[in-house]
């Protein structure tokens, strides 16, 4: 009997033994790392956010980047757009999310209208590295409205000096270097180069406007019209004085 008692005691002294000493399996991990089964510490998994390429679109109408993707937590994307000109100029455009579309967005802000720009989208992961750019992409933004038809009451039309002729002229200091002209209804446009007068005119309507600018469209027109030829201070029928014949009027709208 004191045989069997005394191997229960050593038996149970170094089930005891072990569990103080650390021999056991339920020790802690150093540092409280979790192990993955091979004795070494798991690595956190790094999230990565993707994109479909084909999907990014610009709209010039709401001025708005958009294009479909997956964000995990932890990640983000940005917009990067370049330019316009050598494009030394960049700016990070900050992505929103729409839940309902489920698609990314970014808004066009602080851009030269009538510019070129080059943008890419750019993913980074969880721990803040980026994981991937886009393709190049590019857009153009819209010019400015139209300015308003230039003022013309201050503009005199002169007519031509014979019958036929085309040396009638308008003249003001209204007329800039900034506006162009045409007599044909629209269809071509002249760019004047003369401050203060457009000359060598035909009897008819001339049609002025601001001229489209690298940030502005052309402007809505004015007319003027240019009065025709006439001779009734020549009782001779001889031609006269040519000044003296000129019919002169203010502009007619």
């Amino acid at each position: 009997m004191k045989t069997k008692y005394s191997l229960i005691f050593t038996l149970a002294a170094t089930l005891v033994l072990g569990i103080n000493c650390g021999g056991g399996d339920d020790q802690p991990t150093p540092n409280n790392q979790a192990q993955n089964g091979t004795g070494q510490p798991s690595v956190p998994t790094i999230q990565v956010p993707t994109i479909d390429e084909s999907s990014i679109t610009c709209d010039m109408e709401t001025k708005t980047i958009y294009f479909h993707g997956t964000r995990p937590a932890g990640t983000r994307f940005e917009v990067e757009v370049c330019g316009p000109g050598d494009a030394t100029e960049v700016q990070q455009l900050e992505v929103l999310y729409n839940a309902i579309g489920k698609f990314f967005y970014a808004y066009l802000v602080d851009m030269q209208p009538g510019a070129t720009y080059t943008y890419f989208i750019i993913g980074y992961d969880s721990k803040g590295k980026v994981s991937f750019k886009s393709a190049e992409n590019t857009f153009t933004m819209p010019k400015e409205a139209s300015p308003q038809p230039p003022v013309t009451s201050g503009i005199q039309a002169y007519a031509p000096t014979t019958l036929h002729g085309t040396d009638g002229y308008l003249e003001g200091e209204v007329i800039t270097t900034a506006m162009e002209y045409s007599t044909d209804g629209g269809e071509t446009w002249t760019a004047v180069t003369e401050a203060g007068f457009i000359r060598n005119l035909a009897p008819g309507k001339v049609q002025l406007r601001w001229a489209e600018t690298p940030t502005t469209e052309a402007g809505m027109a004015a007319e003027v019209k240019v009065p025709e030829y006439h001779s009734n201070t020549d009782p001779e029928g001889t031609g006269g004085s040519s000044e003296g014949m000129r019919a002169k009027r203010d502009v007619i709208r």
